[in-house]
């Protein structure tokens, strides 16, 4: 068997089951789409792009039976404080705040599911317009990824509306430990994880710390700065450099009519990580990084995309000076909008590695939603 042929039918096999809920058992992702993904780069590139792919996806990507383990282990180690599991699934409520359609409603049926199943106990989720009917000690807020950590933001600050007495009432019992409220993610960046407390404490209910808020995420999924796509400043072409100016004048533009404070985080320095976990060694690193941001660059000038937060390396704060977030992490059934372009963004003619049902409407409300999100 080809050497090609052998890494397609790899990857193939460990992304077997992305969003088979949604096509009657059957993985989006077959060996066709991958050979036509591949086959938008540069010749020279493709073989080296499979390779070095294999070794990310192997690493990073959760099917839906490891999502449920991670689940199960999510919900034991929040009980083990309680006499029993079923005892604190009888005191929980299960937050169901976003729109549907979005990934939280698809971690709570399954969450559903694996407690009626394992467990034979019904859970409750409410969302807000229901929680004054529901007395419970534990509030859990799940969801699969927390990477700017906005929608988290957002939704959590809604819930504790401090305008409304409902709001107002949760605020106090929270600060007064009468419930407590837990954050669950599959994959959560650290840094941004602490960032959104601490605004949470300024912006919206000051006095509230990690005791008040419990946050879990597994340890082998907690996402550090080694996690995340940024190229290395030596040796970029004439391409970055007019895309990176572009970024800055789209960001002064943006941040003047806000009046917002800027930072850049457009580079890694050469030496980190100093142990590489996902590609095989750090030179191929840097290959697949520049590899990846030349073809985002790319298919934004095919797209024509406007909006100061899509970028190269996926969506960003478009008050940051960065090529986009850029983190790594995926799951049977999403693929966040800040991993890079090449892996989801099917549009102006280009083949995502993987499919999402995302329409051009769908990204005006997402943009939308996520301007609002940075408003404090």
């Amino acid at each position: 068997m080809r050497p090609k042929t052998n890494l397609i039918n790899n990857l193939c096999k460990i992304v077997k089951d992305y969003r088979s809920d949604e096509n009657n058992g059957v993985g989006m992702v077959d060996n066709d789409r991958i050979e036509k993904w591949v086959n938008q780069f540069d010749e020279n590139d493709k073989l080296f792009i499979l390779e070095e792919t294999n070794n990310l996806i192997k690493n990073r990507y959760l099917s839906r039976s490891e999502v449920e383990i991670k689940i199960i282990g999510a919900l034991k180690t929040m009980a083990k404080d309680s006499t029993n599991i079923s005892s604190f699934l009888s005191n929980s409520i299960f937050l169901d705040l976003q729109p549907p359609g979005k990934s939280q409603g698809v971690i709570l049926e399954l969450l559903k599911s694996l407690i009626k199943e394992k467990l034979n106990f019904d859970i409750i989720t409410s969302n807000l317009d229901e929680l004054n009917n529901n007395e419970g000690k534990h509030f859990i807020y799940f969801d699969d990824v927390l990477c700017t950590g906005n929608t988290y933001y957002q939704d959590i600050k809604d819930f504790l509306c401090l305008k409304d007495k409902r709001g107002q009432e949760y605020y106090k019992k929270i600060l007064s430990r009468n419930i407590f409220l837990h954050q669950c993610f599959i994959f959560a960046h650290a840094v941004n994880w602490n960032k959104k407390i601490n605004q949470l404490n300024m912006h919206v209910c000051e006095g509230i710390n990690n005791e008040n808020f419990i946050g879990y995420c597994q340890e082998d999924n907690i996402i550090l700065q080694n996690d995340i796509l940024r190229p290395v400043e030596e040796d970029q072409n004439q391409i970055i450099t007019n895309y990176k100016n572009k970024i800055n004048e789209q960001v002064d533009r943006y941040s003047r009519s806000k009046n917002f404070t800027t930072n850049e985080n457009y580079f890694r320095n050469a030496g980190f990580p100093g142990k590489e976990q996902f590609f095989s060694n750090s030179e191929n690193r840097k290959r697949y990084e520049k590899i990846l941001l030349l073809k985002g660059i790319e298919i934004l000038d095919k797209s024509s995309a406007s909006k100061p937060n899509i970028r190269a390396f996926g969506y960003s704060l478009p008050s940051v000076r960065n090529f986009g977030f850029g983190t790594i992490c995926f799951t049977w059934r999403n693929v966040p909008n800040n991993t890079p372009l090449v892996f989801w963004y099917s549009i102006g003619g280009f083949t995502a590695l993987f499919p999402k049902k995302v329409t051009g409407q769908t990204i005006k409300i997402m943009i939308s939603d996520f301007e609002k999100s940075i408003k404090f």
